[in-house]
């Protein structure tokens, strides 16, 4: 590319992020989250056996259950970029 030459760039989900994987959804009792005040999009952290740390969004609170996604958030997504070269130094 040159300098102020524009390129449009399309990853697929699979060279990204990866596809969407279901499994990686579970819904588990409220119980499980006292304390917590829950929000749909919030993002929860927890400790692995192997001491690695997981993280899980929120996707439904309901009066008994929490459902939990631990897949990227842009998991099943393409990405779409504009590159514009500015200046070469």
């Amino acid at each position: 590319m040159k300098e102020s030459e524009t390129k449009d760039i399309k990853v697929p989900s699979e060279e990204a992020y990866g596809a969407y994987n279901e499994e990686l959804a579970e819904t588990l009792p409220i119980s499980d989250f006292e304390g917590i005040n829950l929000e749909i999009g919030m993002v929860l952290e927890a400790d692995g056996e192997d001491g690695e740390i997981f993280k899980a969004t929120v996707t439904e609170v309901t009066e008994e259950n929490v459902t939990i996604d631990y897949n990227h958030p842009l998991a099943g997504c393409d990405l779409d970029f504009t590159v514009v070269i500015q200046k070469i130094v």
